[in-house]
């Protein structure tokens, strides 16, 4: 009996020690594979993908599934230059995207660039602990990423260009998924067309999502914002914007709404810096996408620390008459040649349902009353040049409001250091250290 015993654990070790596999793909042969689909089909859970330098023309399809100590990883092979092209591949419907997940789990995919997509170019359907970095996507139809009914998904350090050729959705959509977390991305130059093209919007029953520490210029499209949230018809909540920089937008640099009577609730924007737009800083929306919908519910909106600096129209604009519990706290709101208020509220709006303090402006408010508004120069280092660091003689330094919302600044600096938050998305703890030799010869 001894010996079957030994000869049953011997299986059983060799049987849960299969080893991972790599496999490399290569367009110009000399590999495993010269197609990145026949390589995928190929994947179980712990093994690697290598693609070589090259143009791929197909669309890829993944459907699968791995565990989080085994996941499968699908990336260049060293530095190489690895090109999906999807020049005049097309598949049935307008759903998908040339580089897709479905149902699929515990995938990183790092070190592509997707382009010339006639649908969407990294597109996650149904799929959960996805990571998606160091990407490029390049003339897309529709999104550049696009994540839907998706959960656990990091959207970190990828290039975004040219999104949204009249196809619809946004150049980063985040669709009825949750917990997922964009960061570190650029959002530029969207695509010529007039349908879709936002930044990056969370949006349509998605929740607990953050947005942070991404760049996005170059959004053309006066109806297109770079930050978004739209609550649609579903209840859309808990959603983060974090020190995102965003500059020459033609539309808002951010806005959230309802427009189908979704409640949307819980969404702050904290410690971004937006400047250089042709029309507002930030909107809160009370517009509808059918006559039909009588209620666009707008809840818990927290506008903290923010920097605005030569925007077209008002700095901050709530035009929703229904909006409740909204915050404006520490914002600082310039502009070379003020066209409009940095701060109003639309004709209707219960002004007891905004709550505004200690903001920083450079004119008269609009149509509300708050003595804790400063008007004045906040002495930015060099906002032309896009240096919105104060000077140490700042007015805005030390005369914020204390809040929870923004513990770090746009710089990951703690405002805790001297106990007074200052106004804007910098802290600045000046260090006068510098100064002590000199103190000590004149002694």
């Amino acid at each position: 009996m001894k010996q079957v015993r030994i000869y049953l654990l011997i299986i059983c070790f060799f049987t849960v020690t299969v080893a991972a596999e790599e496999y490399y793909v290569s367009a110009s042969g000399g590999a495993d594979f010269t197609t990145i689909q026949e390589a995928v089909d190929r994947v179980q859970a712990d093994d690697t993908v290598y693609i070589k330098a090259g143009t791929y023309h197909e669309r890829v399809y993944i459907e699968k599934t791995a565990t989080k100590s085994n996941p499968i990883v699908i990336q260049n092979y060293q530095h190489d230059s690895v090109i999906v092209d999807g020049t005049d591949i097309d598949w049935e419907g307008t759903w998908g995207g040339l580089f897709e997940l479905s149902q699929s789990s515990y995938i990183l995919i790092s070190g592509l660039q997707i382009e010339h997509s006639t649908h969407a170019g990294i597109f996650l359907d149904n799929a959960h602990y996805i990571t998606v970095q160091n990407t490029k996507t390049n003339d897309t139809f529709s999104s550049g990423i696009g994540v839907w009914e998706s959960d656990h998904v990091l959207v970190n350090q990828n290039e975004v260009k040219l999104a949204c050729n009249d196809g619809g959705e946004e150049c980063i959509s985040i669709v009825t998924s949750h917990h997922v977390d964009v960061t570190e991305n650029e959002v530029h130059h969207n695509g010529p067309g007039t349908n879709g093209g936002e930044g990056i919007d969370v949006k349509q029953g998605s929740h607990d999502v953050t947005v942070k520490y991404n760049h996005v210029h170059h959004i053309h499209g006066t109806t297109r914002p770079a930050l978004y949230a739209d609550a649609s018809d579903l209840h859309t909540h808990h959603i983060m914007f974090e020190a995102n920089c965003v500059h020459n937008i033609a539309g808002n640099g951010a806005s959230v709404a309802s427009e189908l009577g979704g409640l949307l609730e819980y969404v702050t924007f904290v410690n971004n810096i937006i400047y250089n737009n042709q029309d507002g800083g930030m909107i809160v929306g009370g517009w509808t996408a059918d006559d039909n919908v009588s209620s666009n519910p707008v809840e818990h909106i927290n506008i903290i620390n923010n920097t605005f600096y030569d925007v077209g129209s008002d700095g901050i604009y709530i035009d929703h008459v229904d909006a409740k519990d909204i915050k404006i706290y520490n914002n600082i709101i310039q502009s070379k040649n003020q066209k409009e208020s940095p701060i109003s509220l639309r004709d209707g709006v219960d002004s007891a349902e905004v709550d505004i303090r200690n903001n920083m402006v450079d004119s008269e408010p609009y149509n509300y009353e708050q003595s804790s508004d400063i008007v004045a120069d906040p002495l930015f280092v060099d906002a032309v040049h896009g240096d919105f660091h104060l000077q140490f003689n700042s007015p805005a330094i030390d005369a914020g409001i204390q809040n929870d919302f923004s513990l770090l600044d746009y710089e990951k600096n703690s405002r805790l250091k001297d106990g007074a938050w200052d106004i804007g998305a910098y802290e600045e703890n000046i260090d006068f250290s510098f100064l002590i030799p000199v103190l000590y010869l004149l002694m």
